[in-house]
C-alpha cells in the first residue's frame, strides 16, 4: 500500500528539505479521498490522492509538514479501534486530588502522547479535584492499555479501582456496531492520522 507515496517521503532530499501538505480531504460515502502535495528540494511537486477506504477515525489538520510519513499496524491512534475497550471506576478519596490529577494527566501524556486531549479518555467532566475528591466514580473510558496505565496511577495514590468486563472493538457501519474483524493500519503525516484497513494511492 502507498509504495509510491512512501517511497517519495522517505528519500534523502525529502528528508533533508522536503516539504508535504494535505490540500483536501473530502468523504464520499464509506470513503476518505486525501489529496497531498510533496515539495522536494528542487522544487518539483509531486501529488497524490489517496483512498482511505471505511476509515475508522482520522484527524486531518491543513499545515504543511516536513515530518516523516509513515503507515504502520503499530500506534496509539489504533488503539480505539484493535485493544479492548472498558471502563476504569475509582473507589476511595485520595488523600491529595490535585496530585493525582496531575500524575494522571502525566501518565496519559507519556503513555499517548498529545494524540488524544487528555478529557477524551478521561472523566473530567466538572470540577475534577472534586470528583475525585468525592471518593467513587468512572474516572475513564477507553483502550484497556490506556485504562491500566491510569490504574497503575491510582495504585500509588492509594485509591482502589474496578472494571467491569472489557469489550472487543467495534466499529460502525451501515448504520450498526459490527465487531471489529479486520487489519488496521495508521497512515501518519505529521501531526495528521488516519485509521483503515486500505490506502490506494494514485499519482495526479
Amino acid at each position: 500500500m502507498l509504495s509510491q507515496f512512501l517511497a517519495l517521503t522517505e528519500t534523502l532530499e525529502y528528508e533533508d528539505d522536503g516539504w508535504l501538505s494535505i490540500t483536501s480531504a473530502e468523504w464520499e460515502r464509506s470513503t476518505l479521498t486525501l489529496t497531498t502535495s510533496v515539495r522536494l528540494p528542487d522544487a518539483a511537486h509531486h501529488n497524490f490522492r489517496i483512498v482511505c477506504t471505511d476509515p475508522r477515525s482520522h484527524h486531518i489538520v491543513a499545515a504543511g509538514v516536513d515530518d516523516l510519513v509513515t503507515l504502520t499496524a503499530d500506534h496509539v491512534v489504533l488503539w480505539p479501534n484493535t485493544e479492548q475497550q472498558g471502563e476504569l471506576y475509582f473507589n476511595g478519596a485520595p488523600n491529595d486530588p490535585a496530585s493525582l490529577l496531575g500524575s494522571l494527566i502525566e501518565t496519559h501524556l507519556e503513555t499517548v502522547g498529545r494524540w488524544y486531549a487528555v478529557d477524551y479518555f478521561l472523566n473530567l467532566s466538572g470540577h475534577a479535584t472534586d470528583v475525585l475528591r468525592g471518593g467513587h466514580g468512572l474516572l475513564a473510558k477507553g483502550p484497556v492499555p490506556l485504562l491500566k496505565a491510569y490504574a497503575e496511577v491510582l495504585d500509588r495514590h492509594g485509591a482502589s479501582h474496578s472494571s467491569p468486563p472489557y469489550r472487543d472493538p467495534v466499529w460502525w457501519s451501515d448504520s450498526q456496531w459490527i465487531p471489529e474483524r479486520e487489519q488496521l493500519f495508521a497512515l501518519i503525516v505529521g501531526e495528521s492520522y488516519v485509521v483503515a484497513p486500505t490506502f490506494l494511492e494514485t499519482a495526479v
